[in-house]
């Protein structure tokens, strides 16, 4: 009943503040470089990183130059702009740009990587430096930051849980009604090889929101397990890749949106999961916490432990005592791809030539 009660209030307050914005009582910010944003409307892991680091690649093949604006959340500089990488080094640690925007600093060369709650700031810190040069911003987890404009929104919907229950928080796991999936431009649905049979039923839900926008579905895999190194000073800072899992006992560490979804990857991978230590979304794990998991997995039977690409940026960070820490990407792929780069690319002006 009290939930309820919440999600009703919350509720209101999110139609009032989406009124106030397209009444133009509130007012949007607009940057002269087009903008894409990548967001979802339920809580948890959609798969917007790894989507976001596909787009990215995507673009960069058709010559594009982009840069990425994300909040930083849980990172100190969430309340300021600060520049995480210029495609070429990284500036600063995970805990203080956030862990989602360093992976993704990581994982893209040549693309810069922006974080700050003020996106349109940050976007402007950007363009300040001549030597990066963006002629397109990817706006990561942007759905509801609607303080700044965007020329292209695409909303992922997971296909595992596609309407969250439809109940907002705290009743359910709506960041906003389903009404506001109307301001979507397209619509990917992720995990789509979890839930095949439901693919259908979700596209035509989806087209009863927003009958304009299309539907793209796209899955992901799991790649590239690698041994995770401490970064403390004089230790081996890097991480050896392998293509295929250490052996078929795993213990799983993760403080992810969605780990059971992970533990299933991992099983459809073959593997047994004898243990496992899960912890909310962008947890800061101590050094204690990571002791306690070492016992636990000595008990467990396990041979090694596995973990999330984005948990490891955090976890290197602490004393490792040697375990067996691997973790393993997360890559998204499509059948549909030529369809989706058929739809963005005529929205886009043509890339600018330096």
């Amino acid at each position: 009943m009290i939930r309820s009660i919440l999600a009703a209030v919350y509720s209101c307050i999110v139609r009032l503040r989406l009124n106030l914005y397209a009444s133009g009582l509130k007012k949007t910010g607009k940057l002269d470089t087009p903008v894409i944003s990548i967001g979802n409307i339920t809580l948890g892991g959609t798969g917007k990183t790894p989507f976001t680091i596909y787009i990215c690649r995507l673009l960069q093949g058709e010559g594009f130059r982009p840069a990425v604006l994300s909040r930083g959340y849980r990172g100190t500089a969430e309340k300021r702009n600060l520049l995480v990488s210029n495609g070429k080094e990284a500036f600063c640690s995970a805990e203080e740009s956030g862990d989602e925007p360093r992976l993704m600093a990581d994982n893209l060369p040549g693309v810069p990587v922006a974080v700050g709650g003020r996106r349109q700031d940050s976007a402007r810190l950007c363009l300040a430096d001549p030597s990066l040069d963006p002629d397109l911003f990817i706006l990561d987890d942007g759905f509801q930051h609607i303080q700044l404009q965007r020329d292209i929104n695409i909303v992922l919907v997971d296909a595992t849980s596609p309407f969250g229950g439809e109940r907002v928080i705290p009743d359910g796991i709506l960041r906003e009604p389903l009404s506001s999936l109307k301001r979507a431009d397209a619509f990917v649905v992720t995990r789509a090889h979890q839930a095949e049979e439901a693919l259908e039923m979700i596209a035509s839900r989806l087209k009863e929101y927003n009958p304009s926008a299309p539907v793209f579905f796209f899955s992901h895999r799991l790649a590239d397990f690698r041994i995770v190194r401490e970064t403390a000073s004089g230790s081996d800072n890097a991480e050896r890749p392998g293509h295929s899992p250490p052996g078929t006992k795993a213990f799983v560490l993760a403080a992810i949106g969605n780990p059971l979804q992970f533990i299933k990857d991992l099983e459809n991978l073959g593997l047994q999961i004898s243990g496992r230590v899960l912890m909310r979304d962008h947890h800061p794990f101590s050094q204690h916490e990571l002791d306690l998991t070492m016992e636990e997995f000595r008990e467990s039977g396990a041979e090694f432990i596995i973990t999330t690409e984005k948990d490891a940026i955090r976890l290197k960070n602490l004393d490792l005592r040697g375990m067996p820490l691997y973790s393993v990407g997360l890559e998204t792929y499509s059948s549909e791809e030529a369809r989706f780069r058929e739809w963005v690319l005529p929205l886009l002006p043509a890339p600018s030539s330096r």
